[in-house]
């Protein structure tokens, strides 16, 4: 019997306060690695941290249709 293995399906986003420190803390502590940052205005308006075959998004907290509590 052959096993595969499928890639992720589910990509949990978060809004972090400091996304630049959340960065720092999953890359030293869990062994993230920086797929894609996107940086501007001194934020990070969306990054993709990968470990192993899955993806974690995350970008700074803001004011926003998207961060609002329904």
């Amino acid at each position: 019997m052959t096993s595969e293995i499928e890639p992720p399906r589910i990509f949990p986003t978060l809004r972090c306060r400091d996304a630049n420190a959340m960065i720092s803390r999953l890359k030293e502590a869990f062994g993230f690695t920086e797929h894609a940052v996107y940086r501007g205005d001194g934020v990070i308006h969306h990054a993709e941290l990968a470990y192993g075959s899955s993806l974690l998004m995350l970008g700074q907290s803001r004011d926003d249709a998207y961060g609002k509590l329904v």
